[in-house]
């Protein structure tokens, strides 16, 4: 039957970057890893929390991507209990080979 077939991308994780409009308001930027486990995705948040770093660059597979986390509260009192705000993936900038090799592909 047409349209129940499940094709596999190059790789089965993907960093899939959308936009959208919710409730009348647009999303400019929304980036959710597609085909990794909620397990996966919440030791890695989780670990990127606990580097101490807002910005965390990690290798995902063949992918470079920046995890994001945001704790609650953002400017915590001195010994007060700090949680994991939100956490999100992002695309990683390209170092100068990988922008080379784009473009060479680009205008071929």
């Amino acid at each position: 039957r047409k349209g129940l077939g499940y094709s596999f991308p190059n790789s089965s994780e993907q960093l899939l970057t959308i936009q959208f409009d919710w409730n009348g308001a647009r999303k400019n930027v929304s980036t959710s890893l597609i085909g990794t486990s909620p397990e996966f995705e919440i030791a890695l948040y989780t670990l990127c929390f606990y580097s101490g770093s807002t910005e965390n660059l990690v290798q995902l597979g063949p992918y470079k991507s920046i995890i994001t986390t945001y704790t609650w509260p953002a400017n915590p009192y001195p010994n007060q209990q700090i949680y994991l705000g939100t956490s999100f993936p992002g695309e990683a900038p390209l170092d100068e080979n990988e922008a080379a090799t784009k473009i060479q592909s680009i205008h071929r």
